[in-house]
Formats: C-alpha cells, structure tokens, sequence
C-alpha cells in the first residue's frame, strides 16, 4: 500500500501547540490521502467526502468547521473496515468564500485541514497541449504576475518521471504522493498550471461570480505528455473493447512492454487511470476539460474508429467512476498540425478523421461539447525543449475560454453562444453547393482576404480547393472544374488554419466532410487549385 501522508505540514513547534490545544496525539495510526490537504477545495451541493486509513475497526469521527468562529457545522463517523480503509460522508454545502476547517480524530490521533473552500470543482485531463504550463503559452507571463485569487484553487500532481519505468501501479492507488493543493494568489503558485486549465478556471470564476455572487472555483490539474486515451481509463472499461483489451500489459513492469506507438511504461492501457485518476474518484466534481488525441492521430478512418469508440468509452467509464452524475465533458477538437510537407498526400488526412471522431462522439452523448480551435495562431516554440515542435501551439487562454463558454452554458444552463457554424446539410443549385448550418446566424470570415477552407469532387472522388462566398447565413462553394460536384468538405485536412468560416459570436466552424465514401482528400491550405 502507498504510504499516505498527514493532510497538513507542521514545523515541531506548531505541531506541539497544536497537539496542546486540541489533545490530540500525531502518531502514524491515521492516514488521510494528498487529496485532502490545506486549501482544499469540495464541490458544493454534493455529499463531503473525507477518506482515509486507520488501525483496523477504530472509529473515526470527522468534524467541518467555520474556520473564522469555530462554530461545528457539519460532523459524521464510520468504523474503518478490516483493510484499514473508512471514508465519512458529510452533507453538502453551498458556495461561499467562507473558509472552513476539517478535524479528522482517531483513537487520539487527529489531522486538521485548514483553508477549505466549498466550490465548483473540475477536473483537467489529457496530453502534452492540456499539460503546457502557464508559464510557457503565449499571455503567461501576465496572468501570472497578476494572480492575486484566494478563491481560485489549484491541484498539483507530480510530474512523471523516471523512477515510474519500474513503478507504474497495476492496480487503482488510494493516494497521490506528493501532490498538493495551491492558492491561485501569486505567481509561483498558478506557473506550473495548464495554460489550458488555468484560463478555463479564470474564465469561469469570471463568469460565475457577477452580480456579488460568492462561487470559488477549483481545478484539479492533470495531464501527461504523449500519451494514448486507453491509458486513462479504468480496467473495467479497457476489458469491455476487444481492441483495448488487446493493449493490456501481459506482466507490469517486467521485460519488454507491447509495441505501442510510445513506450514509456504509463502509456500502458489503465496505467495513468491507475496512478493519477482512481484517487481522485471520491472527490465530487462538476465536469471534465479534455485535451488529447495527437498520440492517436496518424492511423488513419480505423484509427479514427477506435478512438471513437475509446472516447465514448472514457466519458461512460468516467462518469461511472465518479456515480453516474452524467458530468459535463468538454473536450478541444486537435489544433492545426503543420508538419512542414513530410506528411505524404494518403496521411494528410489523419488529424481530420479524428477531429471528426471527436466531434461524432458529443454528437451522441449529452452534456458533452468538441471545441474547435483550429484557428488559433500557431506560435510555438519555447524555452523548453519538450514544447519546441509544431504539435504544441502556444496560445492556449482561447481553448480555456472556449471551453469555458461550454461549461457556462453545458453545467450552468446560461443562454450564451459556445458552438460556431455546423454542417447541417447542402443542396445542389447548377455547378454549386448551398451549404446550410446550425448556429449560422451573422456568418463571416475573420482572417485573410476571403473564405478559405472548402473542398468539392465530382463523381471521381477526387477534391479540388473551391471558391467560397456567404449568402445570407449559407455558403455557396464551387470549383469552375468541377460542373456536376457531389460532395464537399471544409477544414479537412491536418494542417487546416486557413479554414476561416465563423458565425457572428466569432466562434469558429467545425471541419467536417458531407459523406465517408472512400475519396482522394486534398490539403485545405494548400492554396486554390
């Protein structure tokens, strides 16, 4: 078993008052988890979760108190079971900026927490683009020195690292050594955040606490860089797809692992889910934010099928995991992927029959969003070397306020535009295409000297770039050698910044094709043929 920490740090002097005041011993007999540490952050409205370990059959008894009067609030108790393991179940509270503490006692042995806000709580999950710091993504550097939020929290979780060659657990753990939980109150407490988290988290404590409304926000921070979607779910899900079944290591951490597309041990099937989620799943929250998929890029339609089905298999199993509250789920569709012409034509498309699975999904599913963010500038290059490539573009604040807007209107039934232009369906007007869309009210182009971005075929099945123009809130697109075209496309391709269609909210259109008969696509920004 891990060995789980005391939720709070204390100098000898502090613990020895502390001990004094309260007539509480501080042996080892109680454990409580890094999750439930100073500053914590609980979602409002949902039970008040605290867990542990203690000596087999002991009682333990939790108390939640107003930090300022020490007034008791909320208390409850439970026998730990013959594992040690107890977890104590406290009604729900509203939010507020009023800070609370925690009293965890046992057979004499007592943690306290300290700083607890109640709040809206999200989790962030993903790759390396979800995991790009603050510090890094293009506007960093202001909101860092500008982070003064007492009621903005964060929490960390270690960086992957070597020593997890040999260590990567091969079942779901009950703590997360070294995390800890941080106030958004200065620079370097929010440096080491998502860019992507941390503007989603902004945004959304923005939003929420107009008209002198008191709502904390929390972001539970957590991604890893290269890593596959079936190593972020659980065993019971991956044992439910014959194909990600497949992927489950034969023996952890011993010899060779299964030729995967990246070999670090964690990118294993249910490895991460194991190390870096499980832990989290009594932790009540509002809704996911998701940015991943690059390492699932690149195979192609069969590829793009699995990760279809793998998605939707990682918004059920995450779901279920935290008790089918059926939580939002955001996720950003892949940005633009330049990868400087080494692409051959036939892989060209790779990038877009995933964002298209991505979207498919939350097509299906409720409570759930795909955020293009296909045209935001694509700056890269950092000081650091694990960002300095065209996959990881740096302004990452429109993806978090994008994704913001969805949980605004997703989570919190506000009346506000989240969703740009989408396809819904097109008629044949001579040698042209009227394409009608959803969420098409004010159309417009927002970049370059016209509309970019369109692709029809005739019946060879062979697109050419097309000449498109906005009538009303449809788009007309034509090719002069194309007389009798049957189907078009737009943003189609990997590298697809020059799609520039957007709706008057100013939010992008979703790339899309108007069938899957097998065709010969052509590379969106390649400039008019």
């Amino acid at each position: 078993m891990p060995r789980l920490r005391p939720a709070i740090t204390m100098s000898p002097r502090i613990a020895i008052v502390a001990s004094f005041l309260t007539g509480c011993s501080l042996h080892a007999a109680l454990w409580l988890p890094h999750t439930f540490s100073d500053h914590m952050l609980f979602q409002q409205k949902q039970p008040i979760v605290v867990s542990g370990k203690a000596n087999p059959g002991a009682e333990v008894i939790v108390n939640l108190f107003n930090e300022q009067t020490m007034q008791s609030l909320r208390s409850g108790h439970a026998k730990s079971k013959s594992d040690g393991k107890w977890n104590v179940s406290l009604s729900p509270l509203s939010a507020s900026y009023t800070n609370y503490c925690i009293k965890v006692t046992s057979a004499g042995d007592c943690y306290w927490i300290h700083d607890v806000l109640i709040g809206e709580l999200w989790l962030s999950g993903g790759q390396s683009n979800m995991d790009l710091p603050l510090r890094y993504i293009l506007g960093g550097g202001t909101l860092m020195t500008s982070a003064t939020n007492d009621a903005l929290r964060i929490f960390y979780q270690p960086i992957i690292d070597g020593s997890w060659y040999q260590g990567v657990p091969e079942a779901p753990l009950d703590d997360i050594a070294g995390a800890e939980w941080m106030k958004a109150n200065c620079e370097r407490n929010v440096e080491n955040c998502s860019g992507i988290a941390y503007s989603f988290a902004l945004n959304l404590f923005k939003s929420l606490n107009g008209d002198g409304q008191q709502v904390p926000v929390g972001i539970i921070n957590t991604a890893v860089g290269a890593t596959s979607i079936d190593c972020w779910m659980s065993h019971q899900a991956a044992e439910a797809d014959p194909e990600i079944r497949s992927k489950l290591p034969q023996h952890w951490n011993q010899g060779e692992w299964s030729e995967s597309q990246y070999h670090e041990p964690w990118n294993q099937a249910t490895a991460l889910f194991n190390l870096k989620i499980a832990p989290l799943t009594s932790h009540a929250v509002r809704g996911f934010i998701w940015c991943q998929g690059e390492s699932d890029a690149g195979l192609g339609e069969p590829g793009a099928q699995f990760y279809q089905r793998a998605l939707a298999a990682l918004i059920g199993d995450w779901r279920n995991q935290w008790g089918k509250r059926n939580q939002p789920f955001i996720l950003s569709q892949l940005a633009a992927y330049d990868d400087n012409g080494h692409l051959p034509p036939e892989q060209r498309p790779s990038w877009a029959f995933l964002r298209e699975a991505q979207y498919e999904v939350t097509k299906r599913i409720p409570n759930t969003a795909a955020i293009p963010i296909h045209d935001v500038p694509l700056t890269w290059n950092t000081g650091d070397s694990n960002y300095k490539a065209p996959i990881h573009p740096l302004d990452k604040l429109p993806v978090g306020e994008r994704m913001a807007l969805a949980a605004r209107a997703i989570a919190y039934g506000e009346k506000v535009d989240f969703q740009g232009p989408v396809f819904e369906r097109m008629e044949m007007s001579g040698d042209r295409i009227v394409v009608h869309f959803r969420n098409a009210a004010g159309l417009k182009f927002l970049t370059g000297s016209g509309l970019h971005g369109f692709a029809v075929c005739g019946a060879d099945r062979k697109f050419m770039n097309a000449t498109a123009q906005i009538v009303g809130d449809t788009v007309e697109v034509s090719n002069p050698r194309i007389k009798s075209p049957v189907a078009l496309t737009y943003g189609f391709s990997s590298m697809n910044h020059c799609a520039n269609l957007f709706n008057g909210a100013g939010l992008p259109a979703v790339p899309f094709r108007t069938d899957r008969i097998k065709s010969e696509f052509v590379d969106c920004c390649d400039g008019d043929d």
